[in-house]
């Protein structure tokens, strides 16, 4: 069992592989791990455009994650925030920004995450960058996770 002080030190590695075009195989590595209650993965969690439709691709970050989470017996609960960037109006970010979260908790309870799972909706209110440009647009657009020791 894990203990509230040894959650910074969880590392898990997993490794996926991926077929190209040309059906050869490729390994493509998803590294979770905890860093002071929060979940670091090392790929993106995408959606399609002004949707809460998974993309492409993404369900290879989910699954690692809940692969994750299903190997830590000492996490009780998660909690997935949703962030968007900044166009469109706020009460459409808002409301998008829940629906990804909602359907990222979803995706994981089906996929047999047991730990109990809530959901937050910030739209634009938590960037990470306030640049006008893609690059910062893609990063504000995101999803968070924050675990909580038993």
């Amino acid at each position: 069992m894990l203990s509230r002080n040894s959650l910074p030190f969880v590392f898990l590695s997993l490794v996926f592989a991926s077929a190209c075009h040309h059906g050869s195989t490729t390994d493509t590595s998803i590294h979770v791990s905890i860093e002071d209650g929060r979940l670091v993965y090392t790929d993106s969690i995408r959606f399609e455009s002004d949707s809460a439709q998974l993309a492409t691709g993404s369900t290879d970050v989910l699954d690692a994650i809940g692969s994750f989470l299903r190997s830590q017996s000492g996490i009780a609960s998660i909690r997935v925030e949703g962030n968007t960037d900044s166009h469109g109006t706020a009460g459409h970010n808002d409301t998008l920004s829940a629906e990804r979260a909602q359907a990222v908790a979803d995706y994981l309870r089906a996929h047999g995450v047991t730990q109990t799972v809530t959901t937050i909706g910030h739209g634009a209110s938590a960037p990470l960058c306030t640049e006008a440009t893609e690059e910062c647009d893609a990063r504000n657009r995101r999803v968070e996770f924050f675990v909580t020791a038993e």
